[in-house]
């Protein structure tokens, strides 16, 4: 998809989870999050999937997620739609229109 959209595009809501990491007396981290605003989007699944990098947390790149950008957002953050939950592993403004982001997405099987 190029980095122009048409409103009819943008068909699925989906709700943005931000992460919370707590520490507990113990020093363990454990990471919840919380839902945040809802977002209509265009959801690509992708044919084959694509890892990256080696030297980093390696993840799978199932989806790619475009939507109008946001001001908080980063790798870490998970869309979620129904029961579904897309993990964002990296994310992009689109090519030549600022006003929406790319987010390279991971679904998570339950």
């Amino acid at each position: 998809m190029s980095g122009a959209l048409l409103a009819g595009q943008l068909r699925r809501r989906l709700t943005l989870q931000t992460p919370t990491t707590m520490t507990d007396a113990s020093g363990v981290q454990s990471r919840s999050y919380g839902n945040g605003p809802q977002v209509w989007a265009h959801i690509r699944t992708l044919r084959l999937s694509s890892a990256y990098g080696p030297d980093r947390q390696e993840g799978v790149v199932t989806h790619h997620i475009t939507f109008r950008a946001l001001g908080a957002f980063g790798a870490g953050y998970r869309f979620a739609l129904g029961a579904r939950v897309f993990e964002v592993l990296s994310f992009e403004t689109c090519e030549g229109v600022p006003l929406f982001m790319r987010a390279y997405c991971q679904e998570i099987q339950p």
